[in-house]
């Protein structure tokens, strides 16, 4: 299928580690590429393969690769996103340009950006996404972004405390917050509908959706949350499948996921989300709790901490029971 061209070619560069990439990653990619524009991906792998129409670069070009970080809990544990995170920030104050996470389509042929094009994430709160990003060479906020990372390794709270947290923070902080984009210009479908993607009946629905973007950020990483199987091929007649036949990667799926089961997956994953959440609610109320009994008992108010002391004195001399 013939693609509208861009007016004027331009570079997009991302990161991978591990895997071989696959189909999915592919076809991301060669929507750029159809669109006449050039794709670089930066890995530690000399040996990753990757079709002639993509350039492989070394990563070590921007930082040692020693040591790949990752994710230590949560659903994202063990994910090397963590270091991808901190790349993007030191290949883009050293290069500037364009990054892009390999799970996002071109939609539009000259996405034009300004010197710095930020992206809004698809959520109540103003966060700012770093899945799309452009900058000049040697921006602060990159400079900030990349010792803010460095400094906190591998100890992280949370899932995108140096994403779209981060970037939120240092947005601001920097005076960036009134150039960034609304989240409909590269994310037009969120994370809590990522199912509709695969969903034949929705089909039309999310092409209305993506008619104004430029970009579609596909959310790669809930995929892998729900368990979706990246060797199979979308449900037939789903927007995804529709994106298959546009853009030819070089890959053909033998079987086919069914809608049924896709559903299904991203069901139990949103269950999963919703319980690790609620943990999280209450182990800040546990630590809250905590910190107020602490504050009580070492108050050098006789009235107030007087009698907590003593019931704290009672408990240890007489535990409760747990067949009580």
């Amino acid at each position: 299928m013939t693609h509208r061209r861009a007016t004027v070619v331009q570079t997009f560069r991302g990161f991978w580690h591990g895997s071989p990439l696959g189909p999915y990653q592919l076809l991301c990619l060669q929507s750029f590429v159809a669109r006449g524009h050039c794709v670089e991906v930066f890995t530690y792998d000399r040996d990753l393969a990757v079709p002639e129409w993509i350039t492989r670069r070394d990563a070590r070009e921007i930082l040692p690769g020693d040591h790949v970080l990752r994710y230590r809990t949560g659903l994202g544990a063990g994910s090397p996103a963590l270091h991808a995170n901190l790349f993007r920030y030191a290949m883009l104050h050293r290069l500037g340009g364009w990054w892009i996470d390999l799970d996002v389509f071109l939609l539009h042929p000259d996405p034009t950006p300004d010197e710095v094009f930020i992206v809004f994430d698809p959520r109540p709160e103003p966060f700012v996404g770093n899945a799309i990003m452009h900058f000049p060479c040697g921006h602060a906020l990159l400079a900030e972004a990349v010792e803010h990372c460095v400094a906190l390794g591998e100890n992280v709270a949370f899932w995108g405390q140096t994403g779209p947290s981060l970037m939120t923070e240092l947005s601001a902080k920097h005076g960036l917050l009134q150039l960034c984009k609304p989240a409909q210009l590269a994310c037009p479908v969120d994370g809590f509908d990522v199912a509709a993607l695969f969903d034949p009946a929705r089909c039309d629905d999310i092409r209305q959706r993506c008619a104004g973007s430029w970009f579609l950020h596909v959310l790669n990483e809930i995929w892998r949350e729900a368990g979706i199987p990246r060797e199979l091929g979308p449900p037939r007649g789903s927007f995804l499948d529709r994106l298959c036949a546009e853009y030819d990667c070089g890959v053909k799926f033998e079987e086919r996921m069914e809608i049924g089961d896709v559903l299904r997956w991203f069901e139990n994953r949103n269950a999963l989300v919703g319980l690790l959440e609620r943990k999280r609610e209450l182990e800040w109320t546990c630590r809250d709790i905590a910190a107020v009994r602490d504050a009580v008992l070492t108050s050098t108010s006789w009235r107030i901490s007087a009698p907590l002391r003593g019931l704290a004195r009672l408990t240890r001399r007489n535990p409760v029971r747990a067949d009580r």
